[in-house]
């Protein structure tokens, strides 16, 4: 299964992450901070403080984490899986797509 093996708070509640199969982009979240579970993140004070811990996408200070799945999805513009199954088809569309010429 997929994991952040590095992440890091831009402006405006988006996200640098680096996935563990070398992929890596944006992921903007300031629409997900408008509703709970996440509003606590809205506080940029908050949002900031962003861990990649063990693979996984925390916010220790707000007590929150997010699915690294569903990270990988916004970054690549895949479909948000509801399933592990969801999750290892997105791994291997991108495994396709970044594969040789």
């Amino acid at each position: 299964m997929i994991a952040a093996a590095s992440v890091k708070a831009l402006s405006g509640h988006r996200l640098a992450v680096e996935f563990s199969d070398g992929t890596r982009g944006v992921a903007d979240l300031s629409e997900h901070v408008r509703r709970p579970p996440f509003a606590a993140l809205a506080s940029l004070d908050v949002f900031r403080n962003v861990r990649g811990e063990h693979g996984a996408i925390e916010w220790p200070t707000a007590d929150l984490g997010v699915a690294t799945e569903a990270v990988y999805a916004l970054v690549h513009g895949l479909a948000k899986p509801n399933t592990a199954d969801q999750a290892r088809e997105n791994e291997r569309r991108m495994r396709k797509s970044s594969g040789p010429a």
